[in-house]
This record gives C-alpha cells, structure tokens and sequence, in this order.
C-alpha cells in the first residue's frame, strides 16, 4: 500500500548565496540516513544527474562533509542552523521547521516525482492478517475516517500499490549498488 508520490528537494538557506547544485562544491551537506530512499538516494541523484559527480562512491570528493543526521527534522535543522549548507530530503521535510525557519530556506533543485511511504509486509507474513491490515489501511479512506490519517504522518489516504511503479527505486539502488 502507499499514500501518493512525491518529489524529493535540496534545501539551502535563502541568505547562502547558493543558487545552483554546483554551488555546492566544498559545501557540507546533511542527508537523513544512508538507506533512505528520498532521504538520499534520490537527492544524491540530482547530483550526478546534474553531471556533477559520476556515481554516489564520488561525493565525498565533490562535498567538503557529507552526514547522516539520523531523520528528515534532523538534517533540515542542520541546514537552518547554518550547521551544514544544504539538507537533501523529502519536499514536506520544510514543514518539520519553524515557521520563522520556513522563511528563512528554500530549495535549488527537485527530483521526478517518486513512489511515497510505501506500507510493505515481511515474506511469510500470514496471507490473511495481510488482507485484514491491507483493508483496515483503506478503510480510513472513508470519510467517518479521515480525521485518523492526521497521525499516520498526514496522508491524504491509501491506495494498492503496484509493485511496477518501485522500478525505477529498484533501478537506482542497483545504480548504487545497494542491490544485486
């Protein structure tokens, strides 16, 4: 199951001066977490889309610091704290700011739009505890259940998912190799 797609976003301070991917050459940079698909894998993408670098193994020479700040909260406050230049992460990661911070950022790149907060179950699971979750999933798509999606990381709801459209996700972590 999965909420919707989304796009992921390099995010710099407005008063940085940088205005371009390149810019970010010697700048140190915040990603959420090594393995995460939208926390780096994809920001790290707009990179050697951008030609910057040829493959992820080559960011460390292009980035003067590259982190793993442990989440997207951690890695935007990185970059609105002036700790880091820029933070890679999920085009909602802003709203994890204070107002008073949203003013003060922005972003200089976005990806494609890619699969989003995909709901998946362990090999073996149960196939009828699966359908059970799986209807319990879309059942808070009906309106007497909305108001219960604002805790499940604000959805606007569920659909099935079609394995076809994690892909390209597939792809780019064989690109990474991260996949056999």
């Amino acid at each position: 199951m999965t909420n919707r797609a989304t796009q992921v976003e390099i995010f710099v301070r407005r008063d940085s001066g940088i205005e371009t991917l390149a810019d970010l050459r010697n700048k140190d940079i915040a990603f959420a977490d090594p393995i995460s698909e939208s926390g780096y894998l994809y920001p790290l993408a707009e990179f050697v889309d951008a030609g910057l670098f040829a493959a992820p193994r080559d960011a460390d020479a292009f980035f003067g610091r590259v982190f793993f700040a442990g989440g997207y909260q951690q890695a935007m406050q990185a970059m609105a704290e002036g700790l880091v230049d820029a933070a890679g992460a999920s085009q909602y990661a802003d709203l994890l700011l204070s107002p008073e911070q949203q003013a003060q950022v922005t972003w200089i790149a976005e990806s494609d739009a890619i699969p989003s907060h995909v709901v998946i179950a362990r090999p073996g699971l149960d196939a009828g505890l699966q359908a059970r979750f799986v209807d319990t999933m879309l059942r808070l798509n009906a309106s007497e259940n909305r108001n219960l999606l604002r805790y499940l990381y604000g959805p606007d709801g569920y659909v099935r998912a079609d394995t076809a459209n994690y892909e390209g996700v597939r792809a780019m972590a064989r690109r990474y190799g991260l996949l056999g």
